[in-house]
């Protein structure tokens, strides 16, 4: 009896010592992130396993919007946010893929940009990860919620903007 006690009060406190991990960065793919309303209701894009990008014949802007969870930033007040996404044009405006960084305090209408990276600030026409500059800041997810928006443009409908997924690297 004693050794039946002693081994369940063994396994409960392991059990509750093992708790959840919780990771020191962000990331998601662009399919798990919100369509705003004229992007759905107008069937602007399209979703693929993780990517999203314009339906074939359309041309207007496509906005997502990603959440951030709350996740544990640790001491890193150093970051980047970086996506990977393919802009057929390069610099070229003709097409373009933006993700930008935005907080707004709890019970506030005004957000904040923390970070931007855009497609048309490089050459690159093949998938690749790009990053914003690096940024400081402290992430206080009991007083700010975040997220990332994310606008594919194009001009016309041989140009192609795919986002494939975002991070937050520290």
């Amino acid at each position: 009896m004693i050794m039946r006690t002693t081994a369940l009060l063994l396994a409960v406190c392991l059990a509750s010592s093992a708790g959840a991990v919780i990771p020191k960065y962000w990331m998601t793919v662009a399919s798990a992130c919100v369509p705003d309303d004229a992007t759905t209701k107008f069937d602007r894009h399209q979703v693929g396993t993780a990517s999203v990008q314009h339906a074939q014949t359309n041309t207007n802007l496509i906005v997502l919007n990603c959440p951030i969870p709350w996740f544990d930033s640790g001491i890193t007040t150093s970051w980047n946010l970086v996506m990977t996404y393919r802009d057929s044009t390069g610099a070229d405006p003709a097409a373009s893929v933006r993700a930008r960084l935005y907080r707004i305090q709890s019970g506030s209408a005004q957000s904040e940009l923390l970070a931007a990276v855009n497609s048309n600030s490089f050459a690159a026409t093949s998938t690749v990860a790009s990053s914003s500059p690096d940024f400081t800041h402290t992430f206080d997810f009991n007083s700010y919620i975040y997220w990332v928006r994310v606008e594919l443009n194009r001009s016309q409908t041989d140009k192609t903007g795919i986002i494939y997924s975002l991070q937050l690297t520290g």
